[in-house]
């Protein structure tokens, strides 16, 4: 069943020496424990603490897998759900979902808890493909001798230096897929590397395997081994390896075959995705407005110019008036181009900026793969994460995240244009060596400070951030902001009346501190009210109130066609209700169960500026909703009101000048 081997061409058997291999894994544990800090905010003790929302969407999935299906509960998937046929399903592959299998039979304890665990594998299995791929490279491409040192160097930039390092900022099932997806795409490029040269039965089982998964991990990237897979098959048959080509044909169509089966028996449809079906779509605007222009689809080739435009644009990253720290950020947000309508354009960086020196060599592997490539498995290989990226830039939705679905087609070609430059340095001088590595760690140093700097600011501003992320960074920010000049706070407003148009990385203090909200320039989140505000009240029950607490409903408060009640649930319990509407739909809402004695007094906000509903007591925060009716907030029967500060509003309106 082999080949027959062109010169040059590199044993399946001598992937990577002995040092190459732990000089790999010390770059990738190196790149592991970083990540590691920075998704813990510098405390690596709380790995396992509970995610925001999407963070228990793979568990879900693998408790429902256990039971024999494939939809998950409504109140899991809440706006992420698809509603077919009176079930709920999600649009995440199942890969992930497959690996916490073990852990769901056992318990549901660690439920939400194992986002950034998963996370941190799927690097170091990135780390350990980026490594394999180097030390193939280096036989076809670069000098005979070994060195560990540079190939432990590319793994840990393959992770530091390039918008991998941004997913850090949240543990979501949206970093969480994309992180899988760019690392078994890679293991499936590896694998496909080592059938080629020596191609087994062994060997296409592996390929089938990883390129099955990457499939189920994330359809972008993770496409990228089924189309290696299906050109190698080309050149086969255009060499008429029919021994090899033909198995090679089946084992792609068992790769379609399970992700058309999964999508099939979630949505009915072989490949697509029924987002009209999507409980967002039926509260956000933008969506119905992308749905209704592109025929209820978002993907489409109208996406490309914009998308392409700003991905691989080197002026998508600014530090002019960026006032606060980090002083890094965004600027500003993708322009379309050729008048599409777009689901959602969010913050975005782009390749150039985000992994700059990949990006250089690669241009430098790119010219080697098409001049000096003998085995034609470079070229397939480039060929094909190249064309997987088709999925990322057709889609109608910009975000900083999907540069991590470009990773793959990077380290491909820049894994032999570093051996390129290996070679030219050990053929030129000292000085001018010294020089070029100079610039290069330079620059890669900035690129990766950079991704650090927006992945901190999407940790506590942007991806799934609470009022107290929000909370805590502003004070930070506003803090260095008073030490390093006299003048009005950066970027507050005061404004009476409705919120202005939400520019991102505006602050507004509405009313004498009713709500303190920041904008990302989508829409405004909420950083703190004043308990005297309208928006929240601190409440107290007097005493016939607490004794009925636990024994009989209890309205807490209300508003104009809401209300939030107290409803026994058991010995000693209560849950929170809501009792209001979705936009024109009515909704029911019950919290998780709270102790009566925990309930000294209730914390409820209720914000029709965010549609925002958030009930807090003395054990936490058991309700949470946002897409609500809120209008009109004032306390039920029984509960009086008491003070409720907002320090940093109030602090941040004494620095404004008298006109505000």
């Amino acid at each position: 069943m082999g080949l027959a081997e062109p010169a040059g061409r590199v044993s399946g058997r001598a992937v990577w020496s002995a040092r190459e291999r732990r000089a790999a894994w010390f770059g990738t544990a190196v790149a592991v424990g970083l990540f590691w800090l920075l998704a813990t905010s510098g405390q690596p003790w709380r790995l396992f603490d509970e995610g925001p929302f999407t963070a228990d969407f793979y568990d879900a999935q693998a408790h429902a897998l256990l039971s024999g299906r494939i939809d998950v509960p409504a109140d899991v998937a809440l706006i992420e759900g698809f509603d077919i046929d009176g079930r709920t399903y999600l649009y995440f592959g199942l890969g992930p979902a497959v690996l916490r299998l073990p852990i769901a039979a056992v318990t549901s304890a660690a439920d939400g808890r194992l986002t950034v665990l998963s996370m941190l594998v799927a690097l170091a299995v990135l780390g350990t493909a980026a490594g394999r791929l180097a030390s193939r490279a280096r036989r076809a491409a670069g000098p005979d001798r070994e060195r560990p040192a540079v190939v432990g160097v590319f793994v840990a930039g393959t992770a530091l230096a390039t918008p991998v390092i941004f997913l850090a900022s949240r543990g979501a099932v949206y970093h969480e897929a994309e992180l899988w997806g760019a690392a078994a795409a890679l293991v499936g490029l590896d694998l496909l590397l080592g059938w080629w040269d020596a191609p087994t039965p062994r060997r296409l089982l592996a390929v089938v395997a990883a390129a099955a998964f990457a499939l189920s991990c994330r359809p972008t990237s993770g496409l990228a081994p089924l189309i290696a897979l299906g050109l190698f098959v080309i050149v086969l048959l255009a060499r008429r390896k029919w021994r090899v080509a033909l198995p090679a044909i089946g084992a792609g169509v068992v790769v379609v075959a399970s992700y058309v089966l999964v999508n099939f028996l979630r949505f009915g449809q072989l490949a697509t995705v029924p987002f009209a079906s999507q409980r967002y779509s039926a509260v956000d605007a933008a969506r119905q407005a992308a749905l209704a222009a592109n025929g209820g689809n978002l993907f489409g080739v109208s996406f490309a110019p914009t998308t392409l435009w700003h991905y691989l644009s080197p002026f998508s990253l600014s530090m002019d008036g960026q006032r606060l720290f980090p002083f890094v950020g965004w600027n500003g947000r993708a322009t379309v181009l050729g008048g599409a309508t777009f689901d959602t354009i969010d913050r975005s960086s782009s390749i150039w900026l985000a992994a700059p020196v990949a990006c250089l060599l690669a241009l430098i592997g790119v010219w080697w793969i098409v001049r000096h490539d003998r085995t034609q498995g470079w070229r397939v290989l480039l060929a094909a994460a190249v064309l997987a990226t088709a999925g990322t830039f057709t889609i109608g939705f910009v975000a900083h995240r999907y540069l991590v679905d470009l990773v793959p087609a990077l380290v491909v070609a820049a894994a032999p244009g570093l051996w390129v430059l290996v070679r030219w340095a050990d053929s030129t001088s000292a000085p001018w060596r010294r020089v070029v590595v100079s610039f290069l760690a330079v620059v890669a140093a900035m690129g990766a400070l950079g991704q650090v700097a927006l992945a901190v600011q999407a940790r506590y501003l942007y991806v799934l951030a609470s009022e107290r992320d929000r909370l805590s960074f502003l004070e930070v920010q506003y803090r260095i902001d008073a030490l390093l000049t006299d003048s009005a706070p950066g970027s507050v407003v005061a404004v009476t009346g409705d919120l202005p148009a939400p520019d991102d990385g505006t602050v507004a203090i509405a009313g004498d501190c009713a709500g303190l909200y920041r904008a990302d320039g989508l829409r405004w989140y909420a950083v703190e009210w004043e308990a005297d505000g309208g928006r929240r009240l601190v409440l107290t029950p007097d005493e016939p109130t607490r004794a009925d607490l636990g024994a009989l409903p209890v309205v807490v408060a209300e508003g104009d066609g809401w209300r939030l009640v107290a409803e026994p649930v058991g010995e000693g319990q209560v849950a929170f209700v809501y009792e209001g509407r979705t936009g024109n739909d009515a909704a029911v809402v019950r919290s998780d169960p709270v102790g009566v004695g925990d309930i000294d007094s209730v914390d409820v906000v209720a914000d029709p500026a965010t549609t925002q509903l958030i009930v807090r007591t003395g054990s936490g925060e058991p309700l949470s909703l946002f897409y609500v009716a809120t209008e009109g907030l004032s306390p039920g029967p029984g509960w009086t009101p008491g003070p409720g500060p907002a320090p940093l509003c109030d602090e941040l309106a004494a620095r404004l000048p008298p006109n505000g």
